[in-house]
């Protein structure tokens, strides 16, 4: 019991949310340094440094920093934001470019507790609206934020309410800029995640099949653009999966890994 307790508190994460304004350089290139761990670079430092900082740095923007116990960062995610009024209709579209976590960190309920957190502060900068999380995704990242949120919609989607759909179109433009494909409604990376699907099974395997049939394209670079409602209900539910995490956490089960297994590092 001791043991379980002692790791227990070793894998404890603090969050803090920083606005754009926030950011200082180095409080930036501490987070970019991490990312850096977590991938294989496709460009120049230089021009990697250039690109992160600037999309980081945005208005309506900010960074989610998780720290350990010793203040070492172990993961953090972007968050940016995009108000819009249609049609008599307010909404806020809620966006992370960047999500990365070392490895002993995936998972961590932090994730979810760290977004809930939030939502006072969405509530005084933006008003009441209706609230979207979305997320560019391959299919690990499809996986984790539908058994998350409980079901997403993609452009590619015939079921995707039209109001939903149009929004989301105006969101991806005003983001991604060129590395929105208008066309084909998916957005252009540089790099493309290695997949080694023969552990998975369930509905995490029906997950990446559902993926994939949407988006054929993904082996050349392209990733969906979705989302979901933040509602009473998806807050219910991730909150009742942060809550599984960390009993699983605490008593050791097994199946933290298959969870584990479904998220990514994210930067599309």
């Amino acid at each position: 019991m001791q043991n379980r307790k002692s790791k227990r508190q070793s894998r404890k994460l603090t969050s803090q949310y920083l606005e754009h304004d926030m950011l200082t350089e180095d409080i930036i290139r501490e987070v970019w340094s991490l990312r850096l761990e977590l991938l294989e670079l496709r460009k120049s430092k230089e021009d990697d440094w250039a690109y992160f900082r600037e999309m980081v740095s945005r208005p309506d923007s900010g960074l989610i920093l998780a720290r350990d116990n010793e203040n070492v960062l172990q993961g953090f995610y972007s968050m940016a934001y995009f108000p819009i009024d249609h049609e008599g209709r307010k909404a806020l579209l809620v966006y992370s470019k960047y999500l990365y976590f070392r490895k002993a960190y995936r998972g961590n309920s932090v994730l979810i507790t760290s977004g809930i957190q939030l939502l006072p502060y969405m509530v005084k900068k933006y008003g009441f609206r209706m609230l979207y999380l979305t997320i560019s995704a391959y299919q690990q990242s499809y996986t984790f934020f539908n058994r998350t949120m409980g079901m997403s919609w993609a452009l590619q989607d015939q079921n995707m309410p039209v109001w939903e759909r149009y929004v989301l179109a105006q969101f991806a433009e005003s983001i991604f800029g060129e590395d929105w494909d208008k066309d084909k409604q998916l957005i252009a990376n540089q790099s493309v995640p290695s997949l080694n699907v023969s552990h998975l099974s369930g509905e995490i395997l029906q997950l990446h099949k559902a993926y994939e049939a949407l988006n054929p394209e993904w082996g050349d670079g392209y990733s969906m653009f979705i989302m979901a409602p933040l509602n009473l209900r998806a807050i219910m539910r991730a909150m009742r999966l942060a809550t599984q995490r960390l009993h699983r956490r605490i008593f050791g089960t097994q199946n933290v890994s298959a969870m584990s297994r479904s998220e990514e590092q994210t930067d599309a």
